[in-house]
């Protein structure tokens, strides 16, 4: 019996020592481990591991910024939201300025110096912007995205005298010619319908309502009027002429539909005029007239914050109004040469 308890002793013994011999083996392998990781990896207080807790760098504004700036470097759109569209009538020129007016790029170059760029208008569904050139009949479409172009119109089915181009709510796109407005498809085959007599049509633009507007000049007389999308007058127009308070504004360049359902028209003539108009073109509710700062306007754009810009193509540079025609400031004239037509870019 005693042998037996002294071996069971003599076991546990071992056992013991067994035990014991492998912690001190495995501990001292973590450690061989721990000494041979490259400092590189290891995650403590190294800023070079990109592994930091250097709180100067975490969690702070400087590191915000610094996100911001790489996401601005990396942005690949040919246009940016903000930016303005100006189309040149005495450089034929398509130009990109930023929202203070400096120059960022050019949009499109016509070399053919018999042809002049005469409209401007912005595809949505494809995030292009339309440019009509006079001279080769043809309608263009520049990508907002990479700066790709392709005719969208071309010239065998448009006279040479064409105005501007706008689409419609059912995707069809307007042009205007000299004496008609003619409609086209997506791929630029005309389509029949009741063209309206719109003699010298100088910018047509899309309403709310899925019509459109149309401004003219024809015989000293300037003319505002609204159509439904088949082409038919609704009824609503606004005429200028020697009636007018300012009975020389005869002709109406620009016109655009407001987010308010109110319009907007540059009157020009031996007397200058920016006006708002109500919904149905028939009262006048607000003038602008300054003709050291207004000689001849042209074109018109509502800016997403309700300001209207207005182009001058005597001065050659853009004035910017608030909704109540009050004066805002007058900027871009280094970089136009008779500017006719100005989009700002929206949210791509």
């Amino acid at each position: 019996m005693k042998k037996k308890i002294i071996s069971i002793q003599t076991v546990s013994m071992i056992l013991g020592f067994v035990l014991l011999s492998t912690c001190l083996m495995a501990c001292g392998a973590v450690k061989d481990a721990s000494e041979k990781i490259p400092e590189s990896s290891q995650t403590n207080k190294d800023s070079s591991s990109g592994l930091v807790d250097d709180e100067s760098s975490v969690g702070t504004g400087n590191s915000e910024e610094s996100l911001d700036d790489e996401l601005d470097s990396l942005e690949a759109n040919f246009m940016t939201k903000g930016d303005l569209i100006v189309a040149n009538e005495g450089s034929d020129v398509v130009v990109l300025l930023d929202s203070d007016g400096n120059f960022k790029k050019i949009v499109y170059n016509e070399s053919n110096f018999s042809h002049t760029i005469t409209g401007l208008s912005w595809k949505e569904d494809t995030k292009e912007v339309l440019i009509t050139v006079s001279g080769s009949g043809e309608v263009i479409a520049v990508s907002a995205i990479d700066g790709s172009s392709r005719t969208v119109i071309s010239g065998s089915v448009l006279s040479s005298g064409v105005y501007d181009v706008v689409e419609l709510s059912n995707g069809l796109l307007l042009v205007a010619e000299y004496s008609t407005l003619k409609l086209f498809n997506q791929s630029g085959i005309p389509q029949s319908w009741n063209s309206p007599a719109q003699p010298r049509a100088e910018e047509v633009a899309a309403t709310s309502d899925g019509g459109f507007v149309v401004c003219s000049s024809h015989n000293n007389t300037g003319r505002v009027e609204k159509y439904h999308v088949n082409g038919t007058s609704d009824g609503a127009f606004k005429v200028v002429n020697a009636s007018a308070a300012y009975s020389n504004a005869n002709r109406a360049y620009g016109c655009k539909q407001l987010s308010n359902g109110k319009f907007v028209v540059s009157w020009d003539g031996s007397e200058e005029a920016i006006a708002i108009l109500s919904e149905d073109l028939s009262a006048e509710e607000l003038v602008y007239q300054e003709p050291s700062i207004l000689r001849s306007p042209r074109g018109v754009e509502e800016k997403e914050n309700g300001n209207i810009l207005v182009l001058d193509s005597y001065f050659h540079h853009i004035v910017e109004l608030d909704s109540d025609l009050e004066l805002v400031r007058v900027f871009g004239d280094t970089v136009l040469n008779s500017p006719a037509q100005i989009i700002e870019v929206p949210t791509l």
